[in-house]
């Protein structure tokens, strides 16, 4: 099978997007803990509890082409802002979902 997503790292002049790994896992915790968004009941937000295996589903969704999360980065500060993906991807229809978390 040939793997659909690629490595990339997207970027403009003010926010970098680079795929996730469990180096950015204290500095997600700290953006979750801002505003207690792994409260919100709208928002897929990890907590400290449970970062380690929301990554680790990030990656293997990545490994087998279903998805696709990035953790965003401030380039005026070098901080971790937040995360976006692509999910719920398809490769026979090269369909992809774009959201947050």
């Amino acid at each position: 099978m040939v793997k659909w997503f690629k490595e990339i790292k997207l970027e403009t002049n003010n926010i970098k997007l680079i795929p996730i790994n469990i180096e950015h896992k204290n500095d997600l915790i700290v953006v979750s803990e801002d505003g207690n968004l792994s409260e919100l009941w709208y928002a897929s937000v990890p907590d400290s509890k449970n970062i380690e295996s929301y990554i680790a589903k990030a990656i293997e969704d990545f490994n087998q082409d279903k998805g696709w999360l990035f953790v965003v980065i401030a380039k005026k500060f070098s901080q971790i802002i937040g995360t976006t993906r692509y999910t719920n991807a398809t490769l026979q229809h090269r369909r992809r979902e774009i959201g947050y978390t």
